[in-house]
């Protein structure tokens, strides 16, 4: 009788312990991919698999899982991300991210039958900005249709710069206060492509790339801006050349 309690004492130390060393799984996307296929193992409904994923700001993050489990998302900030409406919780869409590090954990579905083995799980990642600010900036040079630009309130937005800006010179050697007018100048660059001001945008970017070259959605943006201009043979402005934003009109 206790040697049959000790057995079962040495398989339940090594469940936990199963459970207990699952590696986390880093989820990368080879380049130029916005799709992958992660793999999984559960072993029971106490088991669970987590991954994390680093994201860039506004995406929008989806996951399908082949097997019925519940997804529990984190943001970077450790709030709970998730769409808790779904039956299982296997299908997820996260709208308009935030950068960082997104944590996800795959544990079995309670509301399926018992199940334990490997799963799949798809995970793609989509710009929906960049894709219809594409399509707008091929529409909007090709007709030469300076009607689509819209004069939008920068004033906030410019405050932001000179403010990040008088930091950044105050301390040159501060990579954070560098960062800071780096962004300062994309969420302008921006507003002024939401606007269809494509020229005066491209200051910006040009600006802020040079401060930080590894923003990707930045330089994703201005690199399709200029490819459009090219193909529809446009030449686009010199760098120090672009022209100044549209001022808003007094009423």
């Amino acid at each position: 009788m206790k040697k049959h309690l000790v057995v079962l004492m040495i398989i339940g130390v090594l469940s936990v312990t199963v459970f207990a060393i699952r590696p986390v799984k880093r989820i990368v996307f080879p380049k130029g991919a916005t799709k992958v296929s992660v793999t999984g193992y559960l072993n029971g409904y106490k088991d669970s698999q987590v991954y994390l994923i680093k994201l860039r700001k506004g995406q929008t993050l989806k996951f399908d899982a082949n097997k019925p489990v519940s997804l529990y998302i984190s943001d970077p900030s450790g709030e709970d991300a998730s769409d808790m409406d779904l039956s299982c919780h296997s299908h997820q869409v996260v709208e308009n991210t935030k950068a960082g590090d997104y944590k996800i954990k795959a544990v079995e579905c309670g509301k399926a039958d018992a199940w334990k083995g490997s799963f799949k799980l798809s995970v793609s990642v989509e710009n929906k900005r960049n894709d219809l600010q594409s399509k707008r900036i091929s529409e909007s040079t090709e007709n030469n249709n300076s009607s689509m630009q819209k004069a939008v309130d920068l004033s906030v937005l410019n405050e932001n710069i000179e403010k990040a800006k008088n930091e950044f010179e105050s301390t040159p050697q501060d990579t954070q206060a560098k960062m800071k007018l780096a962004d300062a100048h994309f969420e302008r660059a921006f507003a002024l492509t939401e606007a269809a001001q494509y020229r005066s945008a491209l200051g910006d970017f040009r600006k802020g790339l040079k401060l930080n070259p590894n923003n990707k959605e930045a330089k994703d943006m201005h690199d399709q801006i200029i490819s459009i201009f090219e193909s529809i043979g446009r030449t686009p402005p010199k760098e120090g050349e672009e022209p100044t934003p549209l001022p808003i009109k007094k009423s």
